[in-house]
């Protein structure tokens, strides 16, 4: 048993987060939710109390209210993400949950396709991965209509943005005055030459009906070619490379907002 009077969050002593779970009701949830994310999750950081909490979440994930599924999935996955980018630090408590952590991978994955045509589709996605430990993605992904990536080529080290969407698929440089330029044309992985992760966003892209993400994941699993060394290169393990040396997952202004109510 948890002894919740021995913790602190980001508001202060722990012993109201039980109370918060206990009080849930379809006429508070939008607050308590709010809340709880403002107590466990708060500016890209993580505290003792927030693992101690997964155990609660993992209840709601299990048997609660479907918004409320929604919403202890997202900030479960929001927590495991935090903590796994700090894993000196949590990884002890990742590992006291990592069967929890498991099975709410795996009823997100189950709950997708009941949520396709939900606004907060992504966001439930990205707890997924975050939750299977596919970080960079967790962060980073979106509806792919316009996406900007930042990676370093792999041959010359040259910072070159991956753009796939509206304003184009292509690999560039980045001008402060002028934009992107020196654009080359995106070469996308054909359905045989996908990463298994690739293959299976793809997979539950198409069949949850996720026009934008399908068209999309091809490019960012497919191949670019650096402006400046013209050397082709694997797009997403330059990208996963690059945020797991640098910790930012998107150029400035692009970053995915999380869903952080329910429905």
């Amino acid at each position: 048993m948890t002894d919740w009077s021995l913790l602190h969050h980001f508001e202060g002593p722990a012993d109201d987060i039980p109370v918060l779970f206990a009080s849930l009701t379809p006429q508070n949830r939008k607050r308590t939710w709010r809340d709880l994310h403002g107590r466990l999750c708060r500016d890209g950081r993580v505290c003792p109390a927030s693992f101690a909490a997964l155990p609660l979440l993992w209840e709601v994930a299990v048997g609660g209210s479907p918004p409320d599924r929604d919403a202890a999935l997202s900030l479960a996955g929001d927590i495991v993400a935090k903590g796994r980018r700090y894993r000196e630090e949590y990884d002890a408590a990742l590992e006291a949950h990592a069967f929890r952590i498991a099975g709410m991978a795996t009823l997100a994955d189950a709950h997708l396709a009941d949520h396709a045509h939900r606004a907060h589709y992504i966001s439930l996605l990205c707890g997924m991965l975050a939750l299977e430990g596919h970080l960079a993605w967790a962060w980073a992904l979106d509806d792919l209509t316009d996406t900007f990536l930042a990676v370093h080529c792999p041959h010359c080290g040259a910072d070159v943005t991956i753009s796939v969407g509206r304003y184009g698929d292509h690999s560039a440089i980045r001008d402060r005055h002028r934009g992107d330029i020196d654009r080359r044309p995106l070469r996308p992985a054909a359905a045989g030459e996908l990463s298994p992760l690739g293959a299976r966003l793809l997979s539950i892209a198409t069949r949850d009906g996720q026009i934008s993400l399908a068209r999309g994941l091809p490019y960012l699993f497919g191949t670019a070619q650096c402006p400046p060394c013209a050397n082709p290169f694997a797009i997403a393990p330059a990208f996963e490379k690059r945020v797991a040396s640098d910790g930012e997952p998107r150029l400035p202004g692009t970053q995915r907002q999380h869903h952080r109510g329910t429905g």
